[in-house]
């Protein structure tokens, strides 16, 4: 296969990502709400650990969109829109980058990483975090990669308005609007969305 044949429409791809950072938002408030109001739990038992877990994976799969492509099948900002945090923003990114492995190893894979004493004295990246300190961190750095795409010079201006529209969108969530945008709510209604604003 040439690497053409391993390349969707940008549009395409900004679809699968505008679902990525809303199924992250929408765990992050379910988390969030399972622990304000703890009754929840008598209904659906441990709720915060399942909305947790959600989170975690969905923010595994939004940092991979920021990092280097390791794969020729991977949707990243720097294959389909030019754009490399690390470049732009290299403190973010780096943000980002330390706490990728440690949901691999804790959340993702069943692996002896999980046991304490296979980790002593093991790198920091591959410790177990305080997920419960650590997560607002990430879903926050993630939300303001978005935003520091947004208002990057490498894009051209209407791809800086539906990643600021993304952005907005996922703050909002976070803030307690339960509306998700109608044109960011279907693959369908989000390249209509990008057709209406001159985006092919």
């Amino acid at each position: 296969m040439t690497n053409s044949q391993y390349k969707i429409d940008p549009a395409k791809a900004f679809g699968h990502l505008v679902y990525e950072y809303r199924c992250l938002v929408r765990a992050e408030f379910a988390y969030k709400q399972a622990d304000k109001h703890k009754c929840i739990n008598d209904f659906i038992p441990e709720i915060g650990t399942v909305a947790r877990n959600a989170v975690l994976q969905k923010a595994r799969s939004l940092i991979k969109f920021y990092m280097p492509l390791s794969r020729d099948t991977d949707i990243t900002s720097e294959k389909y829109f030019g754009i490399s945090l690390s470049v732009i923003d290299n403190k973010l990114y780096k943000k980002l980058e330390n706490i990728y492995r440690s949901i691999e190893v804790h959340d993702l894979h069943l692996t002896v990483w999980r046991d304490p004493s296979y980790r002593n004295n093991k790198s920091d990246k591959m410790q177990r975090r305080e997920w419960n300190i650590e997560q607002d961190k990430i879903v926050e750095n993630l939300i303001k990669a978005l935003e520091v795409i947004s208002k990057t010079s490498g894009l051209n201006d209407k791809w800086q308005r539906v990643f600021r529209e993304l952005h907005d969108c996922c703050a909002n969530v976070l803030k307690g609007d339960r509306e998700w945008p109608e044109e960011f709510s279907s693959p369908e209604k989000i390249e209509k969305h990008l057709k209406s604003i001159g985006i092919p």
